[in-house]
C-alpha cells in the first residue's frame, strides 16, 4: 500500500507553513531577500544576500528524526523548524561564505 494523496498534500501544506514562517523571519533582515520556489515537486525557500555575488541558498523542509526540519535541498539537516533564529543564522553564515 502506497502513500495516499491526502498524506502527500498534507505534507506539502505543512512544508509550506514552515517555509513561510522562515520566509517571514528572513524578510526581517534588511540584507536578505527570499521567495518560495519549486524544486523536484516540493517547495523550497531561495535566499539571497543583497549585494552578494554568490548564488542563492535553497532551503527545504522535511520530516526527519521524528520532527520537521529545515534542510538543504540535498537533504542535509539545518535546524528543527522550531529554531527559526538558528536557521536564519545558518543561512546568513552560508551566504557570507559564498
Amino acid at each position: 500500500m502506497g502513500v495516499s494523496w491526502h498524506a502527500i498534500i498534507a505534507r506539502r501544506d505543512e512544508r509550506l507553513v514552515h517555509l513561510d514562517t522562515l520566509r517571514a523571519a528572513v524578510e526581517t533582515r534588511p540584507a536578505l531577500a527570499c521567495g518560495v520556489v519549486e524544486r523536484d515537486n516540493a517547495p523550497a525557500l531561495s535566499v539571497v544576500r543583497h549585494g552578494g555575488t554568490g548564488p542563492p541558498v535553497e532551503v527545504g523542509c522535511d520530516y526527519a528524526r521524528v520532527a520537521w526540519w529545515f534542510t538543504w535541498t540535498d537533504g542535509r539537516l539545518i535546524k528543527p523548524v522550531q529554531d527559526i533564529d538558528g536557521a536564519v543564522a545558518v543561512l546568513i553564515r552560508e551566504l557570507m561564505r559564498l
